[in-house]
């Protein structure tokens, strides 16, 4: 049968990834359900054990385990889990299944924000290289479309004080100045080194466990990034403004790259 394509939002705390997550996966739901695709909303760290364990490391309850390469470890093994053995639907399995099956899948976060995060501070001493952090996350293929909301580190933080009464790791506006930093070189990386195709194949350990891949991943650079500047600014027509800008560069890059066409 036909293929999917997975979608995955970023960025700082605050900038809106979770709500525009939801809303992008309404208008998909309303614009391609019951034709080609199903779609599917899913969240990085997930409800299951470790994403249990990662959840209360977040809120402060284990700090302990607030370790950068602690955490990198924590979070590439719930991804796995993910990707390849969380249930889905049916018989369906990890989210790398419901792409093999059809559907869009539209990620609240995915290993950009590790990418990101555990390479930007060293509260011990012990710095997560983003090269090592990638290294340990070779078995997560890339988004197709990675979406990052870029927005100011001061809105953010304004914004998460107005919608909650608990403040997680890393939500102050200095440490998110320094993470918003980290996503951009990222992003901007990306968008010069795509992750696939690649010179070298050898490390991506993904290639040799997903099915349908050259259906899945047709020669093209992934993932294609789509910046969107000064997402959410707080006020019910700003987040209109942010998913009409979403949507309209998501189908932007799914015509570009031939996603909507049936890939079998």
């Amino acid at each position: 049968g036909k293929v999917g394509f997975m979608v995955a939002l970023e960025g700082i705390d605050g900038s809106g990834v979770s709500t525009h997550s939801k809303l992008v996966v309404d208008v998909l739901k309303r614009v391609v359900e019951g034709g080609w695709y199903r779609v599917l909303y899913s969240k990085e760290p997930t409800r299951g054990p470790l994403g249990f364990i990662l959840w209360e490391v977040i809120q402060g309850f284990l700090p302990d385990l607030d370790d950068p390469p602690i955490l990198t470890l924590l979070f590439a093994a719930d991804r796995f889990y993910h990707l390849y053995t969380m249930p889905i639907s049916g018989n369906l399995k990890g989210i790398v299944d419901a792409l093999a099956s059809g559907y869009i899948v539209v990620l609240d976060r995915y290993k950009y924000s590790s990418l990101a995060y555990q390479s930007a501070f060293a509260p011990r001493g012990r710095k997560a290289p983003m090269e090592w952090i990638a290294f340990v996350n070779a078995y997560a293929p890339p988004a197709h479309i990675l979406v990052y909301l870029d927005v100011d580190p001061q809105t953010a933080v304004s914004r998460i004080a107005k919608d909650r009464l608990d403040v997680h790791l890393f939500e102050n506006a200095a440490k998110l100045g320094v993470v918003r930093d980290s996503f951009l070189k990222l992003v901007e990386y990306l968008r010069e080194n795509p992750e696939y195709p690649s010179e070298n194949l050898d490390h991506l350990l993904w290639l040799r466990t997903i099915p349908h891949r050259d259906c899945l991943y047709p020669p093209k650079p992934w993932p294609y990034v789509l910046i969107i500047e000064e997402a959410s600014r707080g006020i019910e027509r700003g987040v209109e403004e942010t998913l009409e800008q979403i949507v309209l560069g998501l189908v932007g890059a799914a015509i570009e790259r031939d996603l909507l066409v049936p890939r079998k």
